[in-house]
């Protein structure tokens, strides 16, 4: 799942792992929102992972507060430097996501660190609840070659479940 809501978030900004910024009010409560129904929804869970950077990690510290789970932090899973782009408006996003903006950590060192960071997600018990961020996700479903075109943003603080069926993997919002 991403995580909670940030002023970022609000003001449409483009936030990078170059910039760590805090959850608001709203996305506390999203993730203490997520913690009470959560286990109801996806009870097998045995860990969960998160990165260093503080939006996530509150995220994931404020849902483990409920599931009491080994709880682990994984860099590899940090967003995306952005450059020159961070704190800029979002649009710039789409124009720039497949690229490498002036200063931004290039998408092959990117995708080789994502998918390090899964592989040391997925060493841990599972199912596993990972707590990242929207371009990590969207770079996951690449490297599972999951097609998500359909889900236009990766909502804050909204698990997603990933499974694979007949060599086939398939990412779904869970409700």
């Amino acid at each position: 799942m991403r995580h909670g809501e940030t002023e970022a978030n609000i003001q449409n900004l483009l936030c990078g792992g170059d910039w760590d910024a805090n959850l608001t009010d709203k996305g506390i409560k999203q993730a203490e929102d997520v913690a009470s129904t959560i286990f109801s929804k996806i009870s097998d869970i045995k860990t969960i992972c998160t990165t260093p950077l503080i939006r996530a990690q509150k995220t994931a510290e404020i849902i483990n507060k409920v599931l009491k789970l080994p709880l682990h932090i994984i860099p590899e899973l940090t967003e995306r430097s952005w450059g020159n782009i961070t704190k800029q408006p979002m649009e710039l996003f789409e124009k720039f996501n497949q690229t490498n903006p002036f200063g931004a950590e290039t998408l092959k060192n990117y995708d080789a660190r994502i998918k390090e960071g899964l592989i040391k997600a997925l060493e841990f018990d599972t199912p596993v609840l990972i707590v990242a961020h929207s371009s990590v996700w969207r770079r996951i479903a690449d490297i599972l070659s999951i097609n998500i075109s359909e889900i236009k943003i990766i909502k804050c603080a909204t698990p997603y479940y990933i499974e694979c069926d007949n060599k086939k993997w398939s990412m779904s919002e869970v409700k």
